[in-house]
Parts: structure tokens; sequence; C-alpha cells
């Protein structure tokens, strides 16, 4: 963001030479920023997509709790469950 302010005519430079930016706040990543182009609206909806997926993916981890599973397959995990059930019966 400092950069952006501070020395946007490099920015800009930057950008009319087909460079890709990442805008930073507070030391996170905020944005990203490419240069306009008519091919980049055909492959908006690709990134929009891509995009939408991501934020899916963080909103899971962040209300999992970040639990790491390892590298553990679905099967396993369902081994362990029913182990773990059939350890509560009865």
């Amino acid at each position: 963001m400092k950069q952006l302010r501070e020395d946007f005519s490099s920015v800009k430079e930057k950008l009319e030479k087909g460079e890709e930016l990442v805008l930073i706040y507070r030391s996170q990543p905020l944005a990203q920023i490419s240069p306009f182009s008519k091919a980049s609206t055909k492959n908006k909806t690709k990134k929009q997509k891509k995009s939408k997926t991501e934020k899916k993916v963080a909103l899971i981890k962040k209300l999992s709790g970040g639990f790491k599973l390892g590298d553990w397959t679905p099967e396993e995990l369902n081994r362990i469950y029913d182990k773990q059930y059939e350890e509560m019966l009865p």
C-alpha cells in the first residue's frame, strides 16, 4: 500500500509492462493487481471461480479450527471413526 501511494508511477510502469502485483496491507496479501487486456476479460470468470473456491476452502479451515489431518485418506478416517464408535457401544 505504501509503495502504491508514494510511488504510483513505478507501479503504473510495471503494470504497463504486463507484470502482476500483489497489494500487501499490514503484512497480509490483500489483492492482486493485474494489467487490463481484452484477453483477461475472457479468463476473468475462471479466475473468479478459483477465487470463490479458495475463499470457501479458507472458510472451512477457519471453521474447523485448523485441524491437521495429515495424509489420511477418507477411507482411513472412516475406519478410525468406525473403530471409535464400536468402542463406545455397550
